[in-house]
């Protein structure tokens, strides 16, 4: 009987389980290579112990039947791994289950499983490792959820066993990769993918890219409470390296994208949880923070809300507090800044303007968006959000966000400011109290602290919040009581503007008006205290009567014992004005603005509501109870009949006084300190008799026809009298009575001082004429002007004497309707729309506009009664230039009046009521205002008839008879209307503005520009740099580099001999403004370029301008540059216009280079062919700007040493020292740029270029140059040195064409010579 080896004992599954639990080592012991039974490791056994996991699979509770039955059988496998029996065994039972890993349970069970054959991989064969992936990675569709995903737990293990163990395991591995990336992600597996993508260090650069692509397209799908881990995961991604820059921009651009904001409410919650990973990642890692930065200033489409609170978030990390405010702010100003441009630029198209307006509208959103959001768990970021809402009010005084308001729905930076703290303030409203008074703490500290032109936001967000929030308002009184207590030491504007804010509040709080009353008291007493402080107390009494009326009885209870330690009443009326002026310091100062306190008192009697006092309580009576001095405190009860009597007498006293009566005869001290106090007593008597003015013509406007002839002939010799103190006191008006500058000019000093510090003046001034009261003296003056009129021509065909009595009178009832008109508009700009002074004093300052008008029309030489005069008369040329002189102020109060207007939004309404006053007769007049009169548009029609109907008939007439000041005023009114237009109505009057330039022979300079101006600016493009161009070759024949013959007449017969250099100086202007469009045009090709050149997402809108067709507007706009710069070239200019020609063109080829080198792609981009404009525009520089450049400056060197030596040469050599080499470096920038772009594209765009130049240049001296001459020397160049040079930088630079400007501007600095040419090139 033989003998035969029997098959090993069968182990069932729950013997398997059984031995696993015996063969678990202890924690005392290890055990390692420990036996098991032959039947595990027996080949014949494996088809039994897969038929097991196979039957528990099929089991009621398959999860923890397969879990038990699995892990037991990796736990025995475990205990011996060196045995290669195993091996098979644990590649089978792998592929096993990842087949049936679909019908399981996908839960902790298997979770631990696949964790355990992770630690088991290494003894898996590569092949079996390779079946195994493509198992899994065969269908990625099953993975709906997360714990779908588990098995690809196994991938990063395999990939690095492949990779690591195979020579092309790295090929086998990117190709899976490759599949995965083709495949379509579920929500399961992308969250799994990210989890995972941290162990994926083999990802190249592109491969990284899309597999981002795939996880922020595959974003949106995933679940909502799903965000916060899946952002965190990505976090840590970028934490690693991992595409630092775009995981940012797709978390960025996924919260801030619209489909984002139309989830449920709960996503708020999410983006604030979201926000705290970042903020918490940026702590960790300071470069994320910097990618977050880097986003936002290269491309503004980034800015979105969730960037807003992104970098409100990070704001609170130290290291990045300030630069995320700063580039916060930069990015908003930035938007409002481009689309003030583009709003402005005329060639810019109407489609790329909208976006830009689009921009601005979604900054805005953004910012009150995330501000809105801030309670859903991002409380961190209230201090950020109220420390920005300062920052914006405090760029406001900035004189770069001046110009930054209201336009096309659009918020003011200073509105927006007060809406993010008046939003902060009432989302978060169980801590309101406490931000509340966060703002007030730091509305307090800017007040004090800020410049005044910075302070007044600051005080207009206060005004808001009073207006708004009273009553929480109230339990900051304390608060507001400390920075009262500065109000003495405030600026007199900012203290005023600090009381009107507070007037509303006083109603409500006793605390707050006792307190205010007293520091009123306080900055009157203060003997070291200006007039100019009295006179905002003045003002501020007059803002509480107009809050509360019944307080105006009690106001002047307040007033009345101060008011009579100036005013004695007996025999005769006593005004103390010499009282009111004091000598400190050997300085003459006005301690007593009497002027002042007289217009409160009138004003309050105007305003004050009759039989109210009593009713008031007696808390306000305590708050007005005591006096300005201790003394004749009884009177008070009689304050109003007393002021009323008062004014009367002062009235009726000054009518009938001479100077010596009022001022008094008292001389103490030197005689040049008694005439400066004389004069300031002058002027405040000047300012009474505005007081009384103001108060006649407002009965005026309510007397009886009597009546009414009776206060027009007070007002005429109030008139007179104001006159004569004027003259008084501007017979020294450049003495030290700088306390008190003289306020109240003549006609001539308006004019002839118009552009001094006058004006500076004139807006600080409060005017005490309301403008009801300036309307009737207008009135006056066009009726007392119709008189004159009959009177001359009938005096005229009586051959009697010229009345010319009346014709003074009436000059002066004009002179001073008219200055007094400049000085009301002017100052009514320097008052704050939130100034309850505003409505009282200035109301509707557009009704001046119609009288002004009518004036002027009345003034023009010409009119009725400007030809009545006799030229034969005495006066008669006196006449006839004051005539002009009140002309230039009346259509300088309307360019004022428009400007206003302009800046606002009642520019319609002024224009329709000025088109009311009767216009001139013309010919052609009709026709063209019919024409007009059929347009829809009001606003359009409006503009076009004042254009049609005054402004050309005024400026043809005006023209004609040479009145060069009013002309020039004339060309400004209609360059501001016409800007306003379309093109489709601008260009006619262009087109008109040409002709005029063609038929008007004039010698006056300003004229001449301001007509080139007109006809060029009011010309669309690309017309306007076709009309410079042909004014340029026009003005060759004058000032051409051929000493050009001065009898020959221009086309334009405005271009003559006497008005070449203005008009040249003009045109280099007009090329400035230009070259400032082409800065800013560059900037945007080149943040275009960049965004081109990266993979970036779209923004919320999926929006963005065409930067092809930008582009070639931007080359044709440069193409007509290079027009312009060549005819300058052929001139001989002026020494400082040759030197701003010269710098001009430094400037054109600093942009030239940068358009150069954005042609250049960068690396691991196609470079693309540059286009036939770009081409022709390089091919047109060459030609006509490069080359004649150079012997321009050869020119100009060469005159420089024939000229010889001298103070006067020597600092003309220091300019171009300036100029020159940076001209030249600037112009070999390009070139080098020309030159690399060559290179990439295998096209010559150097072929017209001028390359053989001497680029050294020094100063020669003049014997040697002449012998020089003389032997035919020349500088030579080699013809490859340009470009040698230009590729070597380019070798060694990589492309960045300008690292090194700086230090070459400074090296061609020290060197020296003249620009010569080559032989080759002569």
């Amino acid at each position: 009987m033989t003998n035969t080896e029997s098959p090993p004992p069968p182990l069932n599954d729950v013997d398997v389980v059984h031995l696993a639990q015996r063969k678990q080592p202890s924690n005392s012991h290890q055990q390692t290579n420990v036996s098991l039974p032959p039947f595990l490791l027996s080949p014949h056994s494996h088809k039994h112990l897969l038929s097991y996991l196979h039957s528990r699979a099929a089991s009621p509770s398959p999860s923890s039947a397969v879990f038990e039955y699995v892990t037991s059988l990796l736990s025995l496998i475990s205990l011996s791994t060196e045995t290669s029996a195993v091996y098979s065994l644990l590649s089978s039972l792998l592929s096993s289950y990842t087949q049936l890993f679909p019908s399981l349970p996908h839960d902790s069970n298997s979770f631990k499983t696949i964790n355990f054959f992770n630690t088991l991989l290494i003894h898996i064969p590569l092949e079996d490792l390779k079946s195994v992936i493509d198992s899994v990675a065969s269908d990625l569709s099953v993975a709906v959820t997360v714990d779908d995903a588990q098995l690809f737990d196994l991938l990063p293990q395999c990939f690095e066993l492949i990779r690591n163990g195979e020579e092309k395991g790295g090929d086998y591995v990117n190709s899976v990769v490759d599949k995965i990336l083709d495949s379509q992600w579920p929500k399961g597996f992308l969250l799994k993918m990210v989890s995972l993508a941290k162990e994926f260090s083999f990802l190249d650069k592109m491969r990284g890219k899309e597999f981002l692509e795939k996880v922020f397209m595959g974003i949106k799908n995933v679940d909502l409470m799903d965000l916060p881990s899946l952002v965190y995961q990505l976090l840590v991604l970028a934490s690693k390296g991992f595409n630092k820059r775009e995981i940012i921009e797709g978390i960025v651009w996924f919260f801030g994208s619209e489909s984002s904001s139309k989830m449920a409410s709960t996503v708020r919650q999410v983006e604030g949880t979201v926000l705290l990973h970042v903020n918490f990642a940026v702590k960790q890692d300071p470069s994320l923070g910097k990618e977050v930065m880097g986003l936002v200033k290269s491309d503004l489409r980034a800015f979105n809300h969730f960037t807003v609170a992104i970098l409100l978030s990070v704001s609170r990390v130290r290291r990045f507090s300030e630069s995320s405010m700063a580039i916060l702010k930069t990015a908003l100003l930035t938007a409002y800044r481009d689309y003030k441009f583009t709003k402005e630029c005329k060639w810019m198209p109407d489609d790329i303007k909208e976006e830009y307006r689009k921009s601005v509208k979604v900054v805005e959103k953004s910012m009150l968006r995330a501000v809105n959001e801030s309670n859903y768990g991002r409380e961190h970021m209230v201090p950020s959000i109220l420390q920005f809402g300062f920052i914006l009010l405090e760029s406001v005084g900035e004189a770069n966000c001046k110009v930054l308001g209201y336009s096309n729905g659009l918020l003011s930076i200073e509105d927006l400011g007060i809406q993010i703290l008046k939003t902060l303030f009432e989302v978060h409203d169980m801590a309101r109290n406490e931000d509340l008074s966060q703002i007030i703490e730091q509305i307090k500290f800017r007040i004090l602290s800020l410049k005044p032109e910075q302070s007044r936001p600051i005080i207009g967000l206060l005004c808001h919040l009073i207006q708004c929030y009273p009553y929480p308002m109230l339990e900051h009184v304390p608060r507001l009581k400390e920075l009262l207590d500065y109000f003495t030491f405030m600026d007199g504007k900012i203290a005023a503007y600090l009381v009107s804010a507070l007037l509303p509040l006083i109603r409500f709080s006793r605390d707050l008006r006792d307190y205010s009353i007293l520091v009123v008291r306080k900055a009157v007493f203060r003997r070291e205290d200006t007039a100019k402080v009295k006179e905002v107390v003045y003002q501020g009494l007059v803002k509480l009567v107009l809050a509360d009326p019944a307080t105006g009885g009690l106001v002047l209870d307040f007033l009345l014992p101060h008011f009579l330690q100036f005013f004695k009443e007996g025999s005769d009326v006593e005004l103390g004005i010499s009282s009111c002026v004091c000598s400190e310091n050997g300085k003459v100062i006005i301690q007593e603005p009497l002027d002042s306190l007289l217009a409160c008192v009138s004003w309050i009697l105007l305003l004050q509501t009759h039989g109210k006092t009593d009713q008031l309580s007696d808390s306000i009576r305590a708050c007005f109870g005591f006096s300005l001095s201790q003394e004749n405190e009884d009177v008070r009860d009689m304050s109003t009949e007393v002021f009323s009597s008062a004014l009367l007498k002062i009235r009726k006293f000054l009518r009938n006084a001479n100077l010596e009566d009022i001022l008094g005869r008292t001389h103490n001290g030197s005689a040049a300190a008694h005439e400066e106090k004389r004069k300031c007593c002058v002027l405040i008597l000047s300012g009474v008799v505005e007081v009384v003015l103001n108060t006649i013509a407002m009965d005026l406007e309510k007397a009886t026809d009597q009546k009414k002839v009776e206060l027009e002939k007070e007002i005429i010799q109030f008139v007179d009298r104001h006159d004569s103190f004027a003259k008084e006191a501007s017979i020294s008006r450049q003495s030290n009575v700088g306390k008190r500058p003289n306020l109240r000019a003549t006609a001539n000093d308006t004019t002839d001082n118009l552009d001094s510090s006058n004006t500076k003046v004139i807006q600080d001034h409060t005017s005490f004429l309301a403008t009801s009261s300036i309307y009737q003296l207008l009135l006056i003056a066009l009726k007392l002007y119709s008189t004159e009129s009959s009177d001359i021509e009938a005096t005229s065909q009586n051959h009697s004497q010229s009345p010319s009595s009346k014709t003074s009178t009436c000059f002066k009832i004009v002179s001073f309707a008219l200055n007094a008109s400049l000085h009301h508009v002017k100052s009514s700009v320097a008052m704050g729309n939130e100034d309850l002074l505003k409505k009282l004093l200035y109301g509707e300052v557009n009704m001046l506009g119609p009288p002004l008008l009518r004036l002027s029309l009345l003034l023009k030489p010409g009119s009725n009664v400007a030809s009545s005069q006799k030229k034969k008369e005495s006066k008669a040329k006196k006449n006839a230039e004051e005539r002009k002189e009140h002309l230039h102020v009346a259509l300088l109060c309307l360019k004022e009046m428009i400007t206003i207007s302009l800046c606002g939004s009642s520019l319609t309404c002024l224009l329709e009521n000025l088109l009311l006053v009767p216009e001139l007769k013309h010919a052609d007049l009709h026709d063209e205002c019919a024409q007009a009169s059929e347009i829809d548009e009001q606003d359009i029609r409006s503009k076009e008839l004042f254009i049609r109907k005054y402004l050309k008939p005024l400026l043809t007439d005006l023209m004609k008879l040479s009145s060069f000041r009013t002309v020039e005023i004339l060309c400004d009114i209609m360059l501001m209307i016409g800007q306003k237009l379309p093109s489709k109505w601008t260009n006619p009057h262009g087109a008109w503005a040409i002709h005029m330039c063609k038929t008007t022979d004039t010698t006056n300079s300003g004229i001449a520009k301001s007509m080139v101006r007109l006809a060029i600016s009011l010309s669309s493009p690309p017309t306007d740099m076709l009309v410079a161009q042909d004014m340029l070759k026009e003005l060759l024949k004058f000032i051409g580099s051929n000493n050009s013959n001065s009898s020959q007449v221009s086309e334009y017969l405005v271009i003559n001999q006497s008005t070449a250099s203005a008009i040249a100086s003009c045109l280099l202007q007009i090329t400035d403004t230009v070259i400032i469009d082409m800065d800013w045009s560059t900037k945007k090709l080149k943040t275009a370029s960049q965004v081109a050149h990266k993979t970036i997402h779209q923004n919320q809108n999926g929006e963005w301008y065409s930067g092809l067709a930008f582009e070639e507007n931007v080359y044709s706009r440069v193409k007509a540059v290079v027009e312009l710069l060549s005819s300058f070239v052929l001139m001989s200019l002026k020494d400082s216009q040759a030197v701003h020609f010269l710098r001009l063109s430094a400037r054109f080829y600093k942009n030239l280079a940068q358009i150069s080198k954005l042609r250049i792609a960068p690396k691991g981009h196609k470079q693309l062919l540059p286009s036939l404009n770009f081409q022709k525009l390089v091919e047109l520089t060459c030609k006509e700007l490069t080359v004649p450049l150079y012997n321009f400056v050869a020119e100009m060197q060469q005159v420089q040493q024939e000229s010889g030596g001298g103070k006067g040469m020597i600092n003309k050599i220091k300019r171009e020292n300036k100029c020159i080499p940076e001209l030249i470096f600037q112009i070999e920038d390009y070139e080098k740029h020309l030159i690399r772009l060559s290179k990439a594209t295998k096209m010559n765009l150097l072929k017209h270029a001028k390359r053989s130049t001497s680029r050294d240049f020094k100063i020669l001296d003049p014997t040697a140059t002449a012998t020089a001459t003389a032997n035919g020397g020349h500088g030579h160049g080699n013809d490859n040195d340009n470009e040698t040079c230009s590729d070597s930088e380019d070798d060694n630079n990589g492309g960045n064409g300008s690292e090194h400007e700086d230090d070459r501007a400074v090296k061609r600095v020290k060197r020296s010579g003249i620009v010569h040419d080559s032989d080759e090139d002569c």
